[in-house]
C-alpha cells in the first residue's frame, strides 16, 4: 500500500489478537487481526513511521556494507578490508597485503571458491587459537571435537559432550573478536548457561568482552556471504 509517509507496506491478516509491524530486507509488513479496518491500520502505521524509516535506513546501510564479490569489491579478512582482484587462470586464491587475488576460469563459481578458501583459512587459524586459549584456560581436556559450520543463528556453540562449533565466517572478524568467541564457547564447558558465573569466567580471560561482543553484533552483517 503506497503511503505519503515515504514507504510502502503490505497487510497480512491472520488469526491474532494484536497488530504487529515487521521490517525485513527493506520490506514493511503489517500483521493484523481480521477485524481491524484499513483506516485504523493506516493510522497505526503512521504513528510508527519514524521507527520504520530508521529501520529501513539501517537495513539499507547494512546491505551496502555487505561483501561485494566482484573485481574491485571488498571482503573483510581478520578484520581488515581486502580488495578483490579477479584474474584469469587456474582456480585459486592468494592473499597479498591488502588484496585477495582470485584466479579463475570463465565458468568458475567464484562464490564457492571464496567460501572454500575462507573455510580452509578458518580451520587453520581456529585450530591453533583454540588450542592456545584452551591451554590458558586449562580446558584442553574437556574439548572432544571442533566443528566448523555456516549457520545463521549462532557464531558459536558448545555441547555438554565437549564439542565446540564455530561459524567459519568468523575468520573475517578481527582477531580479538575471534578470541572473545573462542573464550565464550570454552567457558560453556564449565557453565552451560549465561549465568553470572559464566560471564565472570569470560571476563577473567577477556576483560573487555562487552566491546568485542558489541562489535560482533554491530558488524555481523559484514561477515556474511
Amino acid at each position: 500500500m503506497p503511503l505519503s509517509l515515504g514507504f510502502e507496506y503490505t497487510i497480512k491478516r491472520a488469526h491474532r489478537k494484536t497488530l504487529g509491524l515487521y521490517v525485513k530486507n527493506g520490506q514493511v509488513e503489517v500483521r493484523t487481526p481480521h477485524s481491524v479496518n484499513h483506516a485504523d491500520i493506516h493510522r497505526w502505521v503512521a504513528e510508527k513511521a519514524g521507527w520504520v524509516k530508521q529501520r529501513l535506513h539501517e537495513q539499507q546501510q547494512q546491505a551496502e556494507e555487505k561483501p561485494r564479490i566482484s573485481h574491485g569489491g571488498h571482503l573483510l579478512f581478520l578484520g581488515k578490508p581486502r580488495t578483490l582482484q579477479m584474474i584469469p587462470g587456474k582456480p585459486g586464491i592468494q592473499e597479498r597485503n591488502s588484496f585477495i587475488e582470485i584466479s579463475h576460469y570463465a565458468n568458475t563459481n567464484i562464490h564457492t571458491l571464496i567460501e572454500t578458501w575462507l573455510k580452509e583459512e578458518a580451520r587453520l587459524y581456529l585450530d591453533e587459537r583454540i588450542a592456545d586459549i584452551a591451554m590458558q584456560m586449562a580446558e584442553t581436556h574437556r574439548i572432544r571435537n571442533i566443528q566448523l559450520r555456516k549457520t545463521r543463528s549462532k557464531w558459536g556453540h558448545c555441547t555438554s559432550q565437549g564439542v565446540l562449533q564455530f561459524n567459519w565466517l568468523i575468520i573475517m572478524a578481527p582477531p580479538d573478536v575471534i578470541d572473545y568467541l573462542i573464550i565464550h564457547e570454552i567457558s560453556h564447558l564449565q557453565h552451560m548457561n549465561h549465568s553470572r558465573a559464566f560471564w565472570e569466567r569470560v571476563a577473567a580471560f577477556c576483560p573487555d568482552y562487552q566491546n568485542r561482543r558489541r562489535w560482533l553484533k554491530d558488524n555481523g552483517h559484514r561477515l556474511w556471504l
